[in-house]
């Protein structure tokens, strides 16, 4: 017998529930119909007490809409109305819109389909076929702002072929960094370029000059950031090595640490992925060979130089950089102070890495 049947034979309703561990509340529930939730008031009052119903605000309503130069959405309609004296909040104000159609509509953005990642791990041939690139926000902490770190880095060798960082990065600051990157190093005549859904790279400015560049754009799909994994990586290390690290007193100063940072990784540091070797002994392959110039690509648009655009002027031999006073390196702490690290160009006979000054320091010390 079902429990219903102990029911309607004589047995109370709650020793069968307790029974067969049913809540009261289940057996007792009857759906009803209309819409779930509670139902929306039908009026409206100000600050005096008066009320006013839907049709009276319906009307207020399309009179500032259909007054000369207004072009108001809800939440704008929705201050206005409490400028009046009305207490009322921009949901009601959006449902009484929606209800007769007085809502803006949403501006449609015309764009190409794009071209998804097929593969997690792209396959490359040879350094610099396959490009892959993103934004990372750095702390300021001397103006309280962040920054933005827009890095391309080689799939095949782990190259970083340029950064730039700047207070805020658009559309045209990609295409110039990458203009500046095609003709400066040896491309080949087949690149991939792959980045994530970022508004700065699926603007139409960047998908056209990859297309008249002759470059294939790859999008990683929403929310998979191992697609953009050597990028996602060398920021990560950005992350462990520079930020906990340093402290920025200002965006110049975050620029010349980034500069040494970049030298170091392309130049010293050893990569598992590419059997433990530096990035620079990647690229050999390429090395003397004469830039491949992306047809429409150069002066596709203005190529004037960013000023802090930081490339490798002689990609086979490392910028050395000297540490002018290793105090201002943050300690090693529980609690670190937040210092900075002031850097300036030296001679290739005095090469100090920043390691080095720390071990020194620490020597020092004891």
């Amino acid at each position: 017998m079902t429990a219903m049947e102990f029911i309607d034979s004589g047995f109370p309703s709650a020793l069968v529930l307790r029974f067969v561990e049913l809540p009261r509340s289940t057996f007792y529930y009857r759906p009803t119909s209309g819409r779930a939730g509670r139902r929306p008031t039908e009026v409206t009052y100000d600050r005096v007490g008066t009320g006013y119903c839907t049709e009276q605000l319906l009307t207020a309503i399309k009179g500032l809409i259909n007054t000369e130069f207004v072009d108001y959405g809800y939440v704008k309609v929705t201050r206005w109305l409490q400028d009046q004296g009305l207490v009322i909040n921009k949901k009601k104000v959006l449902r009484i819109m929606r209800s007769s159609r007085l809502t803006l509509a949403r501006p449609s953005r015309k764009s190409s389909a794009k071209t998804w990642v097929k593969q997690l791990v792209p396959t490359t041939e040879q350094p610099f076929d396959c490009l892959e690139f993103d934004i990372k926000f750095i702390r300021i902490d001397g103006t309280g702002m962040n920054a933005m770190l827009l890095t391309v880095i080689d799939v095949h060798s782990r190259y970083v072929l340029a950064h730039l960082l700047k207070p805020s990065i658009r559309e045209t600051d990609v295409v110039k960094l990458f203009d500046e990157i095609f003709s400066r190093y040896p491309m080949p005549k087949s690149i991939t370029v792959r980045s994530d859904n970022g508004s700065q790279f699926e603007s139409n400015l960047v998908r056209k000059y990859f297309v008249k560049a002759d470059v294939v754009h790859e999008f990683t799909r929403p929310a998979t950031p191992e697609q953009n994994a050597h990028t996602e990586g060398y920021h990560s290390v950005i992350q462990r090595a520079v930020c906990r690290e340093y402290s920025f007193e200002d965006l110049e100063q975050a620029r010349q640490v980034f500069v040494q940072f970049r030298m170091f990784y392309n130049n010293n540091r050893i990569h598992s992925g590419i059997a433990y070797k530096n990035a620079t002994k990647c690229t050999r392959a390429i090395r003397g060979k004469t830039p491949h110039q992306r047809p429409n690509a150069t002066n596709y648009i203005s190529t004037t130089t960013h000023k802090w655009v930081e490339f490798c002027p002689r990609i086979w031999g490392p910028v050395q950089y000297k540490v002018l006073d290793s105090r201002f390196r943050r300690n090693d702490d529980a609690y670190p102070v937040p210092r900075t690290l002031y850097l300036v160009p030296s001679s290739p006979t005095t090469q100090i890495d920043s390691r080095l000054a720390r071990l020194a320091e620490r020597r020092h010390q004891q």
